[in-house]
């Protein structure tokens, strides 16, 4: 005799867009993630489900929205969005979205002449 167990929840993460965050207010990183429903023996996965929606959640705040596929080009993989900052992830994800960034100014140490793309009170590299 074999008792069916019911279903369960189960959620994979499919990759990073980018897109303006509704709390935030501003252009963030959104993790897409895909949510299945999994049949279950006695807590046993049986196979790995169908695919009941996909949702985006905002990496800084947290804040769950829901996920439109085709306003964006691409999802990036998150093993290349690891390495990658905002500005790429824009460019691959929702290129419509470059105006809405804010202009970056690098920020250069005068006594080692070190730069990077956030301002600095201190060198991270000399400590001046």
């Amino acid at each position: 005799m074999i008792v069916f167990g019911g279903t369960k929840g189960r959620e994979e993460p499919r990759g990073i867009v980018a897109d303006i965050c509704p709390n935030c207010q501003e252009v963030r990183a959104f993790a897409v993630i895909d949510q299945y429903e999994v049949p279950h023996l006695y807590y046993v996965s049986m196979g790995k489900g169908t695919l009941r929606g996909t949702s985006m959640r905002c990496v800084e705040c947290r804040t769950l929205c829901s996920f439109d596929e085709h306003k964006y080009r691409e999802v990036m993989p998150c093993d290349l969005a690891d390495g990658s900052d905002l500005r790429e992830l824009v460019c691959r994800t929702h290129p419509r979205l470059l105006g809405a960034l804010p202009v970056q100014r690098r920020s250069k140490c005068l006594a080692c002449g070190y730069q990077r793309e956030q301002p600095f009170r201190f060198c991270p590299q000399c400590g001046q």
